[in-house]
């Protein structure tokens, strides 16, 4: 199940949410209960490996 990470627009508390896409409308902070929230998109790291030293095998 993929996370969302989210900010409440009352208290600015951030947070993390497992859940489905069809869910995320339904959403609440769990802090103060609010229903203002904002997604926020955060980078990720990809590491595809030391590619000098790969070698495929035939």
């Amino acid at each position: 199940m993929p996370r969302y990470s989210f900010i409440c627009e009352d208290c600015q508390f951030e947070f993390d949410l497992k859940c489905k896409f069809e869910e995320l409308d339904s959403k609440k902070c769990p802090k103060c209960h609010s229903e203002k929230l904002e997604r926020l998109y955060k980078s990720i790291g990809i590491s595809m490996g030391d590619t000098q030293e790969s070698k495929c095998s035939t």
